[in-house]
This record gives C-alpha cells, sequence and structure tokens, in this order.
C-alpha cells in the first residue's frame, strides 16, 4: 500500500477484542494513583474496541495499539523490513501472512463467494456483478470500503485529504446506506461518521438486535429501486438467527454476506471478500498487502524484544475472554501468555495471585474503572 496509507492513526485510547482504526482514547485514568483491588497489580491497561479486533483494516491499529503500549517502540530495524521479508518469513507468513479466500471473480465478471447461511452451514453464491449496496451491521464492512477508496484516491485515511475529496465521499455515500446506529459507529470508529449522507439508515446495533421485518423493509428500500443490495454482519453472534435473515434478505430480493472471522487470516479473507463483491477487490489487495506488513513489524519487534508478559481480558459480564476468540489470537501475536482467557469469572484474590501484567477490557464496557478493577 502507498506511504500515505501506512501512516495510521495510533492514539493512546479507549479500546480490546475489535474492531476495530480502533477507537482510542487517552488511557491516563489516574490509575497509577489507586491501590487496592487489581490496581495492586500495576499492570497495563487497554482499552479495546470489540469491533477493532478482526474482520476490519482496524485489527492494525488495535493491535499497534496494544504493542505501543505494552512494548513501547519498535525494534530498532523493523523500520526497514519489506512485504518480502515478510514473506520469506516462514514461521510469520504461514500462520499470519497468508490466507484462504472465500470469493472469486471469473473471466466473464461473475463473482462466486461463500458465506453462513443458517447456525452451522456455508454456502457458495454466484453473482452478476459487483453489489450497488452494502447494509451493515457493523463499522468493520464499512472501514474496509472506506480504506478501499482511500486507496483508489491515493489519501490517507481519516486525513482532511480524505474529507475534501468529494469523489471519495460520495463513493463512500453510494454504497454504504446503513444500518449501525449512528451512536456505535461514534463510539467505534468516530472519524468514520462524518463520511455517511443525511439519509444513512440507522436501525440496529448488531445483527442479533435487527428487527427481521425491519430487515426486509431496509433491503426493499433499495432492491425495489433496482440496485443490487447486501447485508453483512456477524453471522457467529447469533447464529441461531442466521437462517431467518437469509430468508427475510433473499425474500425482498438481497442476499447476504455472513463474517465468522476470528483470526489474522480469517480477516484477510473477510476484507478480500467485501473487495470482491463491492468490485473493489484492486484497491482491496493493496489494503491486505500494507497490513501484512505492518503487522510484520509488530511480530518482529516482538521477538526481538523477547518480553513476558501475561494478559487477562475481560468482557463487560465480568468473565475471562475464552481462548478461541480474536481478543485470544492478537494476545497471541502479540506473544502475552493467555493462560488466563478460559471464558471463567475469576475471582480479586486469584488474579492477584496469577498476576497478569496486562489487562483489557472493551470500549464499550459500561462499567467504571474502579468496577473493572474490583474496588467499587
Amino acid at each position: 500500500m502507498n506511504g500515505k496509507m501506512i501512516a495510521v492513526v495510533i492514539a493512546v485510547v479507549a479500546v480490546v477484542a475489535v474492531g476495530a482504526a480502533v477507537f482510542m482514547m487517552n488511557n491516563n485514568d489516574d490509575s497509577d494513583e489507586k491501590t487496592g483491588g487489581l490496581y495492586d497489580l500495576h499492570a497495563t491497561i487497554l482499552d479495546v474496541d470489540m469491533g477493532g479486533m478482526s474482520s476490519t483494516p482496524k485489527m492494525a491499529e488495535t493491535i499497534e495499539y496494544m504493542y505501543k503500549e505494552v512494548y513501547g517502540s519498535l525494534a530498532s530495524g523493523a523500520e526497514k523490513l519489506t512485504i518480502e521479508d515478510a514473506m520469506a518469513d516462514e514461521t510469520y507468513w504461514n500462520t499470519y501472512g497468508k490466507y484462504t479466500s472465500t470469493a472469486s471473480v471469473s473471466a466473464d465478471g461473475k463473482i462466486t463467494y461463500n458465506t453462513l447461511v443458517d447456525d452451522k452451514n456455508k454456502q457458495d453464491f454466484t453473482i452478476d456483478a459487483p453489489f450497488e449496496v452494502l447494509l451493515s451491521t457493523g463499522t468493520a464492512y464499512h472501514t474496509i470500503i472506506y480504506y478501499a477508496l482511500c486507496e483508489k484516491y491515493n489519501v490517507e485515511p481519516y486525513s482532511d485529504a480524505a474529507f475534501k475529496n468529494k469523489d471519495l465521499v460520495n463513493e463512500f455515500r453510494g454504497y454504504c446506506k446503513g444500518v449501525l446506529l449512528k451512536d456505535s459507529i461514534e463510539t467505534s470508529t468516530p472519524d468514520l461518521l462524518k463520511y455517511y449522507a443525511d439519509d444513512y439508515i440507522s436501525h440496529a446495533a448488531s445483527l442479533k438486535t435487527y428487527d427481521l421485518e425491519q430487515i426486509g423493509q431496509d433491503v426493499k428500500t433499495f432492491t425495489s429501486k433496482g440496485q443490487s443490495t447486501v447485508l453483512m454482519g456477524s453471522g457467529t453472534i447469533s447464529k441461531d438467527k442466521n437462517a431467518d435473515v437469509y430468508q427475510m434478505v433473499t425474500d425482498n430480493g438481497g442476499m447476504i454476506a455472513l463474517n465468522s472471522a476470528t483470526s489474522i487470516p480469517s480477516t484477510y479473507a473477510g476484507i478480500d471478500l467485501v473487495g470482491k463483491i463491492m468490485g473493489l477487490d484492486e484497491y482491496t489487495d493493496k489494503v491486505i498487502q500494507d497490513l501484512q506488513l505492518r503487522l510484520y513489524k509488530i511480530y518482529w519487534s516482538v521477538q526481538e524484544k523477547n518480553e513476558d508478559h501475561k494478559a487477562y481480558f475481560e468482557g463487560s459480564k465480568g468473565t475471562a475472554s475464552k481462548n478461541t476468540g480474536s481478543g485470544a489470537e492478537l494476545c497471541k501475536f502479540l506473544g502475552f501468555n493467555i493462560d488466563l482467557f478460559d471464558g471463567k469469572e475469576h475471582d480479586t484474590e486469584s488474579l492477584l495471585q496469577a498476576h497478569p501484567d496486562v489487562l483489557i477490557f472493551y470500549t464499550n464496557d459500561d462499567r467504571g474503572r474502579d468496577v473493572q478493577m474490583r474496588i467499587a
């Protein structure tokens, strides 16, 4: 990807699992001055955007943020690494670099892609041409389109030049018509919010909470005008609803492409999928290559620094993250010990004894910091 795209917003954040361009707020919350509870661990506290952990270019920003807060600057020499270096590192490339595409484009322009259709089954669909409208219950899919358009118009994401580029803005608005609530966009990806048109449909916080009848109405809003329409969202959050969503969407003339990414390679595959079904694969190919190199610089630096860190990642319900999700994937990538990722409740005393030095919470966790740290 071009040099402008490599300049990423790595702010000090309130953030991750998602992602996620991670929505980040300053982490200076006087934690170092407090005592009692988990404050006594004197751990590094990370706030991560759930939507910025997988399925999106924001994944790289999340990892960069987490790395910087724990390790500091990249190891000396990382800035000289190339994509060729990344591909030559077989351990990195085979584990985190290469991916299996779930979409293809034939010589006659037809696009075949694979997606979940119910709680466990996937199916191939073929369309004659790219979709014109994307309805999305997460910022990941709109963010992919945004990054592709920034590549197309040779501007840095979220820069003044990007927003002042009327062709970019209008093209983004042409694709991205709804559906994630604007409040959710503001929480997850605030810099993207201004790109949406005034008539953007804001109807759901997730696929799980998206009313079925409303889904049908929203899809028909565009298919009735002759616009080919696809609905994207997480097919893993509420699996028992997938079949009904598929039926409602197809009954109203649209199609679905439900995401199931939980790893770095499947995130690349998801970006590739969006690029192909929206006709932007020329640009998403470059986005993916940029991510592969950025992540290699992190991976290489972790090996060079050779430090020991143990992480504890807690969801808003007070239970630990599981060792099979995207949060565990990112922490393993960063070299963290994830023995505490067991999906269970951990009392304060046991955590003090386990002594994790990295504590991770979600940005959309509405518990106050003192509650998270077990003193309130």
